[in-house]
């Protein structure tokens, strides 16, 4: 038994991080900014290099996080609710907790959502030389702020370049390549409208 009093719990839990990606890191710019305010344990979640402010720096961080250039933050995985509770004989207290980084609280433990843009998946490509282009278009005209992709493949290959439609996006996109998974994140707050048809991005193997 505990002794009625007025305490403050330190929770944690088991479960893995998870549910962060570019939308998250655009959030987060938008927080930066002042074009979107966030409070609470989402803006809790920001901070996930623990400097005790909210900078573009933490939008980065995320994004290398999910593009694997990092695997972990200083701030560590979760936050949760710091309140401090009452305790009267027996007492039942429930805790909120998010991710580190997940600033719109979209992960849920075991659940794998769906891509929110449809891309086109037709034909296949034959390879008569040692380099090859793969360009990935949409199906529907869209108008994108953040992009989070992994393209997973069957065999190791070799990525030499991924580039969007022009320099200007360019430069807010980065990639990595971990166990044959090809990881990207682009952001920007501004955003880009694309057409149908038109290519995202091209991939050089």
């Amino acid at each position: 038994a505990v002794p009625s009093g007025n305490y403050t719990l330190e929770a944690s839990t088991t479960l893995p991080w998870g549910g962060v990606n570019s939308t998250d890191a655009l959030t987060i710019q938008n927080h930066v900014i002042g074009s979107t305010i966030l409070s609470g344990l989402y803006a809790t979640a920001i901070d996930v290099n623990l400097s005790g402010s909210n900078t573009s720096a933490d939008a980065l961080l995320v994004r290398q996080r999910f593009v694997s250039l990092i695997n972990d933050f200083a701030a560590g995985d979760w936050a949760f609710n710091p309140d401090p509770v009452s305790v009267l004989s027996v007492s039942t207290e429930d805790f909120q907790g998010i991710c580190m980084g997940d600033v719109n609280g979209s992960y849920v433990p075991s659940v794998i959502r769906n891509s929110s843009i449809e891309l086109q998946q037709e034909g296949s490509l034959v390879c008569n030389s040692k380099e090859i282009t793969i360009p990935i278009t949409i199906k529907e005209d869209v108008m994108m702020g953040a992009l989070s992709m992994v393209i997973e493949f069957s065999n190791p290959v070799t990525i030499s370049d991924v580039f969007m439609k022009s320099e200007n996006l360019n430069q807010d996109l980065i990639y990595n390549v971990v166990n044959d998974q090809l990881r990207i994140s682009w952001m920007n707050t501004n955003g880009v409208k694309l057409q149908a048809e038109e290519s995202l991005l091209e991939i050089t193997l």
